[in-house]
């Protein structure tokens, strides 16, 4: 499977939505497998916009981090009404791997802060909405 998102290391230009990527288990977990890489990318908008920012994560410590971070957030109630924080304007796209298993997911860290992988939409709440803010300035 490859993400048309990311290629050879690189951010696509374009930001687009999530699909269903076929992964068994990704409508029960954002990632549903040990990743042993993560490549991020980072989409600003507004007065920040250009080029998408990419981030290969290689340390094991901090893919495990990242990918507990996404997999934490909770499905949202359904109707009802509820506020959400200050968007700040970015998104990422994070592509997980490991040998012969790869799944794409995006995430809003900011605003009302939410995951997806294309079967399944989370919504995130601290202290994970903020690690993963903290993927926009990281290097690693």
């Amino acid at each position: 499977m490859s993400s048309s998102l990311i290629r050879n290391g690189q951010c696509s230009v374009t930001l687009k939505p999530i699909r269903s990527q076929g992964v068994p288990g990704a409508s029960t977990r954002q990632v549903p497998f040990a990743a042993g890489a993560v490549m991020v990318c980072v989409y600003r908008y507004g007065r920040l916009q250009g080029n998408p920012s990419a981030l290969d994560v290689t340390a094991p410590n901090r893919i495990a981090e990242i990918e507990r971070d996404v997999n934490s957030g909770v499905v949202p109630p359904q109707g009802g009404t509820f506020s959400c924080g200050a968007d700040t304007g970015y998104s990422l796209i994070l592509s997980f791997s490991a040998a012969d298993k790869k799944i794409t997911v995006s995430a809003e860290p900011t605003g009302c802060a939410r995951v997806e992988n294309g079967d399944l939409s989370t919504a995130l709440t601290d202290p994970e909405e903020s690690r993963l803010r903290q993927l926009v300035n990281s290097r690693g």
